[in-house]
Order: C-alpha cells, then sequence, then structure tokens
C-alpha cells in the first residue's frame, strides 16, 4: 500500500511542477509535432518521448495523418522543457488518453530512448511491433533519428 501512496505522491508533485496548457490542436506538422492553440496564444510542441517518421519517410503521411485526427480537439499537455529549436516537449491527453503513448501503441510512433527510458512506452513499442502495428507491418521499417542522418 505505500508504494502506491509513493506512486500517487510522486505523480502529484509531477504534475504540481509541470506546467500544463489547455487548448485545441490548430495544426498537426508531422506524426510527432503540431500546433496547440491556447487562450494565451499558439505553442509548437513536440511530442515527448517519442518519435515519428518523417514526412518524406515511408509512414510519414500516415503517421501525421494519424495524428491529424485529433484537430481541433480539446485537449492538455504536460510540458516538460524546451527543445533546441525552442518547441515546448510535451505528453498530449486528450480525454485522459496519453496521446504521446497512444501513437507507439498503434505502431504510429518509436519510443525515442535517446530521450525516455519509460519502460510503459517501451513495452508499448515491444507489442506494436509483436503485432504488426502501423509502421512495423512495413518490413524493416527505419528509425527516423537513423533515416534523418542520410537525408
Amino acid at each position: 500500500m505505500r508504494i502506491f501512496f509513493f506512486i500517487y505522491l510522486l505523480l502529484i508533485s509531477n504534475l504540481l511542477f509541470s506546467q500544463t496548457y489547455k487548448g485545441t490542436i490548430l495544426s498537426v506538422i508531422d506524426g510527432d509535432t503540431f500546433i496547440l492553440q491556447t487562450k494565451e496564444g499558439s505553442l509548437k510542441v513536440r511530442m515527448a518521448s517519442i518519435d515519428a517518421p518523417e514526412k518524406d519517410q515511408l509512414f510519414g503521411l500516415d503517421s501525421k495523418g494519424f495524428l491529424s485526427k485529433y484537430l481541433y480537439d480539446s485537449c492538455f499537455i504536460v510540458k516538460s522543457g524546451l527543445d533546441k529549436y525552442g518547441r515546448t516537449i510535451a505528453t498530449l491527453f486528450i480525454d485522459s488518453i496519453n496521446i504521446n503513448l497512444h501513437m507507439i501503441r498503434t505502431g504510429n510512433a518509436w519510443h525515442y530512448k535517446k530521450y525516455s527510458s519509460d519502460s510503459e512506452y517501451a513495452q508499448a513499442e515491444i507489442l506494436a511491433r509483436k503485432e504488426k502495428l502501423g509502421l512495423w507491418a512495413k518490413q524493416d521499417p527505419i528509425a527516423p533519428w537513423e533515416w534523418r542522418k542520410t537525408h
């Protein structure tokens, strides 16, 4: 019981010290980047812990299309930082669903292990691979970070 209480406190403290923004998805740039419209203005958001295929990469348009189904939906993000391009790094939630994790579970993105050691994300990718969902249905998909090195 104490372990659950500790985990609960850890999650609550994370939320208290993280910035949360409410808004709608105004546009989708690719499978892991979108514009969030808030009452205060707009933010360019790079989804934390995932990496989706680039738009001109195999399955890139599919990944972008999957995220695009959330256009104009009410949502909130939990900001975890800024990247070197000034984008807000965040986790996207719609109807209490972690969309970052959902992108991996459905085979629309990789778990970006370079920046995340989250075991739930790792397990989601293993399951999506096993079930050959989304990009895993393709023969030998190339990770976006590898693809970017040669393009």
